[in-house]
């Protein structure tokens, strides 16, 4: 399908009333040449991006001012398309018009709207020839699309086939709702692990003021919760991505279902392609009840699995963020790990099973966090330390065996006893007893 009938198909689609699509179209013809190249330099030659330097007009319209260069720059980046793409291009286009502007083309016949296009978008220098000459070819292109009977044609969505015929024309492709969902903002990972590491680091310097990290127990403690809070806030928006992703492909099997236009319902299939929802673009047959249901139930499958993996890496992120060489025998026996090989486990998916690990390692953590913000320490806290230890060791031997668990075992103990030792060596610590 060529660029001619992929802008009239565009502005249709857009909203755009055939009288205000022949008019526009005329415009693009004068300005970017007969093959409606979106690439188009002014003078000559193609460009794959817009060069922003407010002097070489630029794709279909020959957009030259800077601060138009920059708006089409900065909404194809937004949209996630090139600057050189047409549909992209007509909907800037469109955006650049406002409502305003937009109501009062589609009241006008095609020849009146090429005017209208030329003297209030375009505004090229006054010229009684070039305007005449847009008025005649609106005049042409409007003969055409009434030849076509009304019906729009789309073989090809931002490079998938399609080869769709629209028999329908009262209902319009919805693009703006398509859009609206694959164009749908997204959490900055590299932003949302900044965020938690400037959190961490102003507790740090909380604890540093406060003199906590007198002992390196503690100053190691807070990297690795600074390590771990940093890899979690990251896991956390991949995973929101990823369920705003998977919510993207069930509108867009909604839009399927509730569409009565075969053709638009291929459209909307290849467009959910983008967001990788499954659907053969090619199919003819309207969608069923029971086809909408299977895909809504692959999509919830889909992102269970999503959520299932994002899980399994947080596991492996926190696993690498709290491990660290540290001294102690290995003693005899089985693993080493001190764990109780009595008791039956609990039967987990890993997901719930880390859930449970971190819920005991971060509960006995508050128990650490707590001692090292007392002045001075009493037997009381000393027997506390002790007692919420074994609990702790208590409930992770029912916990899966997993590296994670294993590892939370070893920590736990040895921050017992760094922490018994910074006790005992601390003033008010001298005379406790820590048997």
């Amino acid at each position: 399908m060529d660029n001619r009938a992929l802008v009239q198909q565009g502005l249709l689609n857009l909203g755009f009333s055939p009288g205000a699509t022949s008019g526009i179209m005329a415009n693009a013809y004068h300005e970017s040449g007969a093959d409606y190249s979106p690439t188009r330099l002014q003078g000559g030659g193609e460009a794959g991006e817009v060069n922003v330097d407010g002097e070489t007009g630029y794709g279909l319209f020959q957009w030259t001012s800077s601060d138009r260069q920059q708006g089409l720059a900065d909404y194809a980046k937004q949209a996630g398309t090139s600057s050189s793409d047409l549909l992209t291009q007509l909907s800037y286009m469109k955006k650049e018009l406002g409502q305003e502007g937009f109501n009062k083309i589609n009241a006008m016949t095609p020849e009146d709207a090429a005017l209208y296009f030329n003297d209030y978008y375009e505004r090229p220098a006054y010229n009684p020839e070039n305007r005449l000459a847009r008025k005649n070819m609106a005049t042409t292109i409007s003969n055409t699309i009434g030849q076509d009977g009304g019906k729009t044609i789309v073989d090809n969505i931002d490079g998938i086939k399609t080869n769709m015929v629209t028999e329908n024309p009262n209902e319009k492709l919805d693009m703006e709702g398509v859009m609206s969902i694959i164009q749908q903002p997204k959490r900055n990972v590299a932003a949302a692990g900044e965020e938690a590491l400037r959190e961490q680091l102003v507790r740090q310097a909380h604890h540093r003021a406060r003199g906590v990290f007198a002992s390196r127990f503690y100053e190691d403690s807070d990297k690795a919760m600074m390590n771990a809070a940093v890899a979690k806030a990251q896991e956390e928006a991949k995973l929101q991505n990823a369920n705003a992703q998977l919510t993207g492909a069930g509108k867009l099997a909604q839009m399927i279902a509730n569409s009565q236009n075969n053709s638009n319902r291929q459209a909307y299939a290849s467009l959910g392609a983008m967001v990788g929802m499954n659907v053969n673009p090619m199919q003819t047959q309207l969608m069923s009840h029971n086809q909408l249901a299977q895909m809504g139930l692959q999509v919830q499958l889909q992102r269970k699995q999503q959520e299932e993996q994002m899980q399994r890496q947080k596991e492996m992120m926190l696993l690498s963020a709290a491990t660290r060489p540290h001294g102690g025998g290995g003693g005899s026996g089985s693993s080493g790990s001190g764990r109780s090989s009595s008791g039956a486990k609990r039967t987990m998916s890993p997901a719930q099973n880390t859930k449970y690990v971190d819920d005991i390692r971060n509960g006995f953590r508050e128990v650490l966090e707590n001692n090292a913000n007392l002045g001075s320490f009493s037997q009381h806290d000393v027997d506390n330390l002790n007692e919420q230890a074994m609990l702790s060791l208590q409930k992770l031997a029912v916990a899966e065996d997993d590296p994670y668990a294993v590892q939370t075992v070893n920590d736990i103990k040895r921050w017992q006893s760094e922490q018994l030792k910074h006790m005992a060596e601390s003033q008010s610590g001298h005379n406790l007893k820590y048997d």
